[in-house]
């Protein structure tokens, strides 16, 4: 893969795959067909990938014909649809993952909420007040992690929180399990916010430029609603 006119070959591959598609590309037509000017091996990849796309078009009226070898030899030579794959399982991990830490911090809270104990109960006249404080953070972090696995706007903002938390948190672990002072029930609760951590980290990488919007993200969602909506 190189680099020519300013466009990374599966940048300007993913676009042409748009072009032949009738979508959008991602990046300006101007410089990928710049791209191809200066790329010989990018010119015969937008060949063959287009002429798979009107054999694939054509399927219906000339009765279905063999294109065993023009795929299998497309793929040898990056097909079309892998970035977009590899993209979309990203995002889908990204966010399944989120919301399901989410989900397991909200149930610690609720779990806290009816009295169950992860050794945070004592004897001190305070102890019910920070039982109730920290119910209320692990909920609130764990509606965070919820909202911010379907709205990507959000990511940068919790990763700052959870960041901060978790270092100050690890601190304190190790202090009182030093001291004895903390359960393993405890620390262990502890686990959904690391794990919140990790995904809200891996899903603030920027996307590649070109890279297609996210279907399920709440601000393609907002876009696409609003451009449904008859002008006033």
């Amino acid at each position: 893969m190189g680099h020519h006119g300013g466009v990374r070959c599966e940048v300007a591959r993913e676009a042409l795959s748009a072009r032949i598609d009738g979508e959008y590309e991602g990046v300006p037509s101007a410089r990928v067909d710049a791209h191809l000017d200066e790329c010989a091996s990018c010119r015969a990849w937008y060949a063959l990938a287009g002429r798979q796309s009107e054999a694939l078009a054509g399927v219906g009226e000339q009765g279905a014909p063999d294109l065993t070898d023009t795929i299998l030899a497309g793929t040898a030579t990056s097909s079309p649809g892998f970035v977009g794959v590899r993209r979309h399982l990203r995002r889908n991990i990204i966010r399944i993952g989120l919301t399901g830490t989410g989900i397991a911090q909200i149930i610690i809270a609720m779990l806290q909420m009816t009295g169950t104990d992860f050794g945070m109960h004592g004897e001190h006249p305070t102890s019910a007040h920070l039982v109730n404080e920290t119910t209320a953070w692990a909920l609130a972090l764990g509606v965070c992690m919820v909202v911010a696995a379907w709205w990507q706007r959000a990511l940068p903002g919790l990763l700052v929180v959870l960041s901060v938390f978790t270092v100050v948190l690890i601190g304190y672990v190790i202090h009182d399990v030093a001291e004895g002072a903390v359960t393993l029930a405890r620390v262990l609760s502890h686990l959904p916010v690391l794990a919140g951590l990790v995904f809200a980290a891996w899903g603030s990488v920027p996307p590649r430029p070109g890279s297609a919007p996210d279907d399920l993200d709440l601000d393609h969602w907002s876009a696409r609603s609003s451009r449904g909506r008859p002008a006033a």
